[in-house]
């Protein structure tokens, strides 16, 4: 369709003028609505001319939807993909969208030079394989590359854990298995500290909150674990009166510090769509299929920047849990503390994220646009190539039952099972006595009261009590909109 000489990389420098692009513009307007793959095709191409960001983005969203729609136009559109996402500094999916193309062109030289100009890019800006995705950091290019050096650290240090269960295994039958990690890191003073370590998949259906008493937990995907555990290593910290992390004020202060949080995968919800979607063959999965006001798990791949419960088999019974995408846009209003930590601790928010294959224009969408409000610390991307972890899914691989926690500093682990410890899990019960995980509910509240008072009776109306974290919580799900509750798991204190 656009023949087989690709433009040069020096031809971005070139943008059209106001009129040009008008003309382009005025084009698509006339077709609406279901304009040509050519005339959005080459509206895209005048965008990404344009040396206003705004616009670079557009392109890159018109550009992802025709390699959706266009099967015949994806090897083109890959190329015109990648020279958008180096225009705007991305080039983690620069580099993935041109090695995906020279795959099936292995001697395009058009290809392997804009992939070399790609990789000079990296080595000469310092970062190690990091994407610095066009926002102005609060930390310089030499700690941006220490973080993604700490990354791979990480990564190694998961794969050096030599535990008994816990980890990926091979199964009997043969097959292997894969689960995502995620990492709270800590910036202090120039150096990386990794706090927290978590792997998991799973979400429990709706219906076990009606038995659960505080002691099972019920989202287990690794980003969510890692948060968790961070409040319980707050909590651990709080009752040690020698920490070096906190502050002790009217209310406990961290440590100030910048937090990252790693992520081995795209997280789930809005900021993974179209990433997921470039992968597949078909477009069927882009057929809406709501389930009531909201959306599920992956369905309805044409909306984007909505609210999403936890992917999960259409035949499953249905979790409430919101996406890591939008539990991540909301904590960037209400903080990382949950209810236990949020009574004795100022609010602490996440700085960066620490993620591959996540574009600007998505991030951007799932993070920024859609949750304009008053005080958001809003997340910054971090995007890395360099990638050593052994356990990410494959179509041969089976997802691990099973997820690990360990707080670094602390030196302490736990596995879990089904959202308790493993071994504790009784089907359609709460865990046996002493089997609910370091990080339920539960526990979370008996470490509190051996810290203070608390005078609710119950763990809900502890909650509410927190009016003010209440109101954060209330006008962010409000903006975000769609939000449907999860049954409440309550227990007395």
């Amino acid at each position: 369709m656009f023949g087989s000489v690709y433009p040069a990389l020096e031809e971005l420098k070139q943008p059209l003028s106001e009129e040009q692009l008008t003309v382009l513009r005025n084009q698509l307007k006339s077709e609406e609505p279901k304009p040509s793959p050519q005339t959005q095709f080459n509206y895209a191409w005048g965008l990404l001319k344009s040396p206003t960001r705004k616009h670079q983005q557009e392109a890159v969203v018109i550009l992802t939807s025709l390699y959706k729609q266009e099967p015949s136009m994806r090897r083109e559109v890959l190329y015109y993909l990648s020279l958008g996402s180096f225009k705007l500094g991305d080039y983690s999916n620069a580099k993935r969208y041109i090695e995906t193309l020279l795959k099936s062109e292995p001697e395009n030289s058009q290809a392997l030079s804009l992939l070399e100009n790609i990789n000079d890019k990296i080595a000469q800006e310092g970062l190690i394989g990091i994407g610095v995705a066009g926002g102005v950091l609060a930390v310089g290019v030499g700690i941006i590359g220490a973080l993604v050096r700490r990354t791979t650290a990480v990564i190694k240090q998961f794969n050096d854990l030599n535990l008994k269960s816990g980890k990926p295994a091979t199964r009997s039958n043969g097959v292997t298995e894969w689960t995502v990690l995620a990492s709270v890191v800590a910036i202090d003073d120039n150096r990386i500290v990794p706090i927290t370590l978590a792997t998991g998949v799973k979400v429990l259906p709706d219906k076990v909150r009606s038995y659960s008493q505080g002691g099972v937990v019920h989202d287990m995907h690794a980003e969510v674990l890692a948060l968790r555990l961070f409040n319980y290593f707050l909590l651990e910290e709080a009752m040690n009166p020698q920490s070096s992390w906190i502050e002790r004020r009217h209310k406990l202060k961290f440590k100030d510090v910048k937090l990252a949080l790693f992520v081995s995968e795209p997280p789930c919800g809005d900021a993974s769509m179209n990433y997921l979607s470039s992968s597949l063959e078909s477009n069927e999965a882009w057929a809406s299929s709501r389930t009531g006001s909201f959306v599920r798990g992956r369905n309805n791949f044409d909306q984007l920047g909505v609210v999403r419960t936890k992917p999960g088999r259409t035949d499953s019974l249905i979790s409430y849990s919101k996406s890591c995408s939008d539990k991540l846009c909301l904590k960037q209003l209400t903080g990382i503390c949950n209810a236990a930590t949020a009574h004795i601790f100022e609010p602490i928010y996440l700085d960066y994220l620490v993620v591959n294959k996540v574009g600007v224009a998505d991030f951007d969408r799932c993070f920024k646009s859609r949750f304009q409000t008053e005080h958001v610390h809003y997340l910054e991307l971090l995007p890395y190539d360099t990638d050593a972890y052994e356990f990410h899914k494959a179509d041969d691989k089976e997802p691990c039952p099973l997820s690990l926690l360990y707080v670094v500093p602390l030196n302490v682990h736990q596995v879990l099972n089904n959202g308790v410890k493993n071994g504790a899990f009784v089907k359609n019960r709460a865990p046996k006595p002493g089997g609910e995980s370091i990080i339920s509910n539960n526990s979370f509240m008996k470490m509190l009261c051996r810290l203070c008072q608390i005078d609710q009776p119950t763990y809900n109306s502890f909650k509410m009590a927190d009016t003010e974290r209440q109101a954060l919580k209330c006008s962010g799900q409000k903006l975000l909109r769609n939000w449907r509750h999860t049954s409440i798991d309550n227990f007395d204190l």
